[in-house]
């Protein structure tokens, strides 16, 4: 799994390739099947089932539909979790002003330190286990950051407290949040189904071609859209993996790193 998700584009790309060449070969199958069906029983007409073919190329639309719509709504969602982070933090840190002196020396610097290793934990072009390590050390800034703010809070006014760890609350929940957002996806089940119906329906494609002339144009088409569909699903499904990349981060957290004096 992590190899995979190392090398994502390439995974992408390669499983596309083979969704336009079964395809291709399933079309080519499907009239294969149908002359040799001609070749035996000469003197039959083969039989015709367009309300079949309608309802599989329906069900393959209705997948597809599903499949992006899906994807398209995830990825909005992380990215708002994105924005509801950057407040979080941004709370979180103004609040540093009610501690005390010292630990306000202390914690200032801690606090570039978490976004820097935020800004990591979710950059592009990180390998998977570079993803985890960066997370683990969050948990560590996290549980530094907790024990300086409620020794910072001790001598202040008595409602500074609640203040300052509801914001923390807010800003280390947050990133449970988005850890579990980042494994939403759909069973893989659900992809494999998605691919039988693709060769199914072309099967049928090319069930239907027997005693036609082939037309390559639409053939290649068809292929090439559903391949290209998918891939593009597939892409909005993992973002910051492959060519869809999370600008909001790097929009929202970055000029919030630059206020952390």
């Amino acid at each position: 799994m992590a190899f995979l998700l190392d090398h994502f584009p390439l995974t992408t790309l390669l499983l596309s390739v083979v969704l336009f060449a079964g395809i291709l070969l399933s079309v080519s199958g499907g009239r294969r099947l149908a002359e040799r069906l001609r070749r035996q029983h000469p003197e039959r007409e083969l039989p015709q089932a367009a309300a079949v073919e309608g309802a599989l190329f329906a069900l393959l639309g209705l997948l597809l539909a599903f499949a992006f719509s899906g994807a398209a709504t995830r990825y909005d969602a992380r990215r708002q979790l994105i924005v509801q982070e950057a407040n979080a933090i941004g709370t979180a840190y103004l609040r540093v002003d009610l501690l005390n002196a010292e630990a306000q020396a202390e914690l200032r610097p801690l606090y570039r330190e978490y976004v820097e290793s935020r800004l990591a934990t979710y950059a592009p072009d990180k390998r998977y286990q570079q993803r985890l390590d960066s997370f683990a050390h969050d948990q560590t800034l996290q549980a530094r950051i907790w024990k300086l703010s409620l020794a910072g809070v001790e001598g202040q006014l008595p409602n500074y407290a609640p203040l300052v760890v509801m914001a923390l609350n807010d800003m280390f929940d947050i990133t449970t949040t988005r850890y579990a957002a980042a494994f939403q996806h759909p069973p893989l089940t659900v992809y494999l189904m998605l691919f039988a119906v693709c060769f199914i329906t072309a099967l049928l494609v090319g069930y239907g071609l027997e005693g036609k002339d082939r037309p390559r144009l639409h053939l290649f088409a068809f292929s090439g859209v559903l391949a290209i569909t998918i891939f593009v699903t597939a892409d909005v499904e993992f973002p910051n993996l492959g060519f869809i990349r999370f600008d909001d981060a790097e929009r929202l957290l970055r000029p919030l790193l630059s206020t952390m004096k």
